[in-house]
């Protein structure tokens, strides 16, 4: 797992993507998205998750704008939404798609290329990738509720 995140993860920084910067994460759960999750995390860009149930286009693009998203990440399911949405997101310069589609529109890249992009870096500029990774020591966590405890919004912790 450690290879793949590090791997998607030199792959967003090759494509430009830099500490602080938001990436959108729309798509269902599996290992994709964690190997996703944690490469944008591991060089201290920073998820912006969004519901695949978010069917509503002026929410996606309000949420997509509000955030100042950079790049997404989505499944193939999501991507006609990110399609529809895109030339009113002038911050969204890449939509990286976790599957692999017949056809790839303009700003679109499989995930497998982005991988093989940061294979090739690591292989070339590991010193770089090592230099970038180091994210924040700030992260938000969830506090889930408890049968017994009201539930609670994210805090930091360090």
């Amino acid at each position: 797992m450690r290879t793949l995140v590090h791997r998607f993860a030199a792959g967003l920084l090759g494509l430009g993507l830099r500490k602080g910067e938001r990436v959108a994460l729309i798509a269902e759960g599996r290992r994709d998205w964690v190997v996703a999750e944690l490469g944008i995390l591991s060089i201290g860009a920073i998820d912006v998750p969004v519901s695949v149930k978010l069917d509503e286009l002026g929410d996606l693009r309000f949420r997509l704008a509000h955030s100042g998203c950079r790049m997404a990440v989505v499944s193939k399911g999501q991507v006609a939404k990110i399609r529809r949405v895109r030339a009113d997101l002038p911050d969204l310069i890449l939509t990286i798609v976790l599957d692999e589609l017949a056809d790839f529109g303009p700003g679109e890249m499989s995930a497998a290329e982005v991988m093989r992009r940061g294979e090739e870096l690591l292989a070339s500029r590991r010193a770089e990738f090592e230099s970038a990774r180091r994210p924040s020591r700030r992260a938000i966590r969830p506090i889930s509720a408890t049968p017994r405890a009201r539930p609670r919004t994210p805090r930091a912790s360090s």
